[in-house]
């Protein structure tokens, strides 16, 4: 199957679109600035951004990477971006790809704009050609953990390293 390209995806409740980083770095970061707690940080390898200068030198790293396809995941009730995800470990010879490096922010956790956004993603990922699509998680991270249920996938092992 084809490598994700740079295109939008569109929802009910939901769009998601090439990430941008200048473009949509304000309402991410205000976005996620509303969880002062930086909970949703706990199980990624990056911290919570305190500044906008620190998710825009973020963003500014992945928006061009060759090794993922990242997607911003704009709620179409506000018109905002409030949060992002990506196509990842893409493995074209076996068609296998992973949905990962997802961040929610408290709008759209736990929300039918939340979910679509990753059932689009998930949707289009097998509608390129893929024939497996992979959700890895922090065995501790029961939300994701949940989430990745809810959508239809199934625990098949713990990693000890990646």
């Amino acid at each position: 199957p084809p490598r994700p390209h740079r295109r939008v995806l569109h929802g009910r409740f939901v769009r998601v679109e090439p990430l941008e980083a200048e473009r949509h770095c304000d309402d991410l970061h205000a976005a996620f600035s509303a969880d002062p707690e930086h909970l949703r940080w706990e199980y990624r390898f990056q911290s919570g951004f305190a500044t906008r200068a620190d998710l825009l030198a973020y963003l500014v790293s992945i928006e061009t990477s060759t090794a993922a396809y990242y997607g911003v995941y704009v709620d179409l009730t506000t018109g905002k971006a409030a949060g992002l995800g990506s196509l990842m470990s893409i493995d074209q010879l076996h068609g296998s790809i992973e949905i990962g490096a997802i961040m929610l922010a408290p709008s759209l956790s736990r929300t039918a704009a939340g979910t679509e956004a990753l059932i689009l993603q998930i949707r289009w990922a097998f509608s390129l050609g893929y024939r497996r699509v992979e959700w890895t998680c922090d065995p501790h991270n029961a939300a994701s953990m949940r989430a990745a249920q809810r959508l239809g996938f199934s625990f098949e092992l713990t990693q000890r390293q990646r």
